[in-house]
């Protein structure tokens, strides 16, 4: 049991925090929180918990939105290996936003679906199921192994400052032996560089500054112009 110490000068600045600017930042949603490495880092990840619930009750109407969060337990770097992720970019709340023309509770679900499609969901279970909890059954059937990269997610506060948050980004490794054999795609994969973009395997064909020209070692399908940081070299 941990033990704590709080002097009269703390107790009497603290009171001052339900109110004003520090209850804006008591209030305001912790982006970065669950995300204990600096944006840059990338490494493997197993899908560890698909979470749902319900966000706390609104403080002005009262009511209370369903909310779908992904925990990863990280496996590389190996120094980290353990460590859970979660937050800004693992999760969906599902409710309108300030103009339900332009984002809908609808979309948002159709946002979270493909969060976990992202985690590996097939589009069979996601498009098909008769119950959601299909869904959540596919994550508990094996372990389900992604690729993630944390990515800079800055935001406005409400005073209208700029702070700098973080997200995750993460997609599904594919399993290549689920997927057509290089002998099977359209040309031949020339040896290379490999690298992982979007959880699939890939040799570079070209480099060009900051873009790369990858082809898939599963299907052959070539892409072009991919962004150099979207992409985690092996």
């Amino acid at each position: 049991m941990s033990k704590s110490q709080m002097s009269a000068g703390f107790a009497k600045f603290s009171s001052k925090t339900t109110k004003g600017a520090y209850d804006d930042a008591r209030q305001n949603e912790r982006i970065g929180r669950g995300i204990p490495f600096p944006v840059g880092t990338k490494g493997t990840a197993v899908v560890s918990s698909i979470i749902c619930d319900e966000t706390k009750a609104d403080e002005k109407t009262g009511k209370k939105f369903p909310r779908v969060r992904v925990e990863l337990s990280v496996e590389t770097p190996e120094a980290a290996r353990g460590k859970k992720l979660s937050g800004s970019g693992l999760m969906q709340t599902i409710k309108d936003g300030s103009d339900p023309a332009k984002w809908s509770a609808e979309q948002a679900w159709g946002a979270m679906l493909g969060l976990l499609e992202d985690m590996g969901l097939p589009e069979e279970v996601s498009k098909g199921y008769s119950d959601f909890q299909q869904c959540l059954d596919f994550f508990e059937e094996e372990p389900r192994v992604v690729s993630w990269e944390i990515q800079p997610n800055n935001y406005k506060n409400r005073q209208g400052v700029e702070v700098q948050g973080k997200q995750i980004s993460a997609f599904a490794i594919v399993d290549e032996a689920a997927i057509p054999s290089a002998d099977e795609a359209e040309g031949e994969i020339p040896e290379g560089k490999q690298c992982l973009y979007r959880g699939g395997k890939h040799v570079v064909l070209e480099e060009n500054g900051d873009t790369l020209k990858l082809q898939s070692i599963g299907s052959g399908r070539v892409r072009e112009n991919v962004d150099i940081e979207d992409v985690q070299m092996i």
